[in-house]
């Protein structure tokens, strides 16, 4: 009698997102899949990451315990923009990891099939920090309107708008043009970060919102005393459950 092989129904999935240069710390669970939403090195008024500290977080990355890591970079990860070559060479030797730059990757994890795009783009503001990935709406604009319509994970390093975006001063950070491209889309899960103080999930009825930033302060010079944590959960793709 031929027995059929019984696929697994569900992923171990952790998010993670806005380390500043303090992913070290954490301690993460494993499983099978790993999806870093950007903004891992730290970057400062007087100070920008090395070469050599972006590819010691690749490294990290490998060894964490997931079957696939997924990555996008952040505004304050300028390495990754200047040394993009290099960055993609060095990754050839890590099969598990995927760095998504405004590009859609597939991965099969026990059977699982899914398809994910990933971008570094946020809402970008002038600030006195050097910041990667600067944009406009025409950029973005152009960009996520043209991300696939079969998206099942979108990561991008900004929210959309109205999705765990609101700043400590309460107000909206998040980009209405991807609010709109999601609207239309419907990708089941939305990884991202960048607005510190809002992370936390939320839920459309479609897509499930997730702001993966590890700790919830803004902007600091010190971030070595600031708590954090991560996002961990079991996600069943066939009806968009987290559990």
């Amino acid at each position: 009698m031929q027995v059929e092989s019984i696929q697994k129904k569900s992923l171990r999935i952790t998010c993670i997102s806005d380390m500043h240069g303090e992913y070290n710390r954490l301690n993460l669970p494993g499983g099978d899949l790993l999806i870093c939403a950007g903004d891992f090195l730290y970057s400062g008024d007087n100070y920008q990451p090395t070469l050599e500290e972006g590819l010691q977080f690749i490294k990290w990355l490998n060894d964490q315990h997931y079957l696939t890591k997924i990555f996008v970079a952040g505004n304050h990860d300028l390495v990754f923009e200047k040394n993009e070559a290099q960055i993609r060479q060095t990754l050839k030797q890590y099969p598990s990891i995927r760095y998504l730059l405004n590009e859609t990757t597939k991965i099969e994890i026990d059977g699982i099939k899914l398809q994910i795009f990933g971008s570094p783009l946020y809402v970008y503001h002038q600030s006195r920090i050097i910041q990667s990935f600067t944009n406009n709406d025409s950029s973005r604009s152009r960009i996520f309107n043209n991300i696939p319509e079969n998206t099942d994970i979108l990561i991008t390093h900004g929210p959309s708008y109205g999705k765990c975006d609101e700043n400590y001063k309460g107000i909206s950070c998040g980009c209405p043009i991807l609010k709109q491209v999601i609207n239309k889309i419907n990708p089941k899960l939305h990884v991202f970060g960048h607005i510190h103080e809002a992370n936390g999930t939320s839920f459309n009825g479609n897509t499930h919102f997730i702001n993966a930033a590890i700790m919830s302060v803004g902007f600091s010079r010190d971030y070595s005393r600031v708590s954090i944590h991560h996002t961990s959960f079991t996600w069943t793709p066939n009806n968009n459950k987290l559990e």
